[in-house]
């Protein structure tokens, strides 16, 4: 099952299945390329919501490690998917990440998104994700991409 509606259950955090990812604004899916509910999105579509993100993870589990060493880790399964877990807004027929290096190391591994929080309607994160659309001046498309801006040697 890719789904659970979670609606016996709980929903305590990122890693217990709780409601698709069309459900407003609660669900967490675990998503192997298929659809999220309600959307008609194909989860590898999830858009990425910022112009450029810094190769340097700042929080979590990667701080400190770039997009490039956990992008490596996925690929020789040292690093499994569902530890990138990516929330997202649905916004215009589109589901955009407020994780954007999450995806990034997801996308270079070539390795799709496991766990999926639908965080749409959440005040504060429509917010960041507005602001982060307007910085880029428009909507984008699935086939955009960030700049990664990399850290400068000494």
């Amino acid at each position: 099952m890719l789904y659970d509606s979670g609606s016996a259950r709980h929903c305590p955090g990122w890693f217990t299945l709780c409601g698709p990812v069309g459900s407003s604004g609660s669900g967490i899916a675990e998503a192997h390329g298929a659809e999220a509910p309600g959307t008609g999105e194909a989860v590898a579509e999830v858009r990425f919501a910022q112009k450029g993100i810094s190769e340097v993870f700042r929080y979590g589990e990667f701080a400190g490690r770039t997009i490039d060493e956990v992008a490596t880790g996925l690929k020789a399964g040292r690093i499994a998917p569902s530890q990138l877990p990516i929330q997202v807004i649905e916004r215009g027929g589109g589901l955009y990440t407020l994780n954007n290096r999450s995806l990034m190391a997801l996308r270079l591994a070539g390795v799709a998104p496991t766990l999926i929080r639908n965080v749409t309607g959440n005040p504060t994160f429509e917010a960041q994700l507005t602001q982060r659309l307007m910085e880029i001046g428009r909507e984008v498309g699935a086939d955009f991409v960030p700049i990664i801006r990399r850290a400068r040697q000494p």
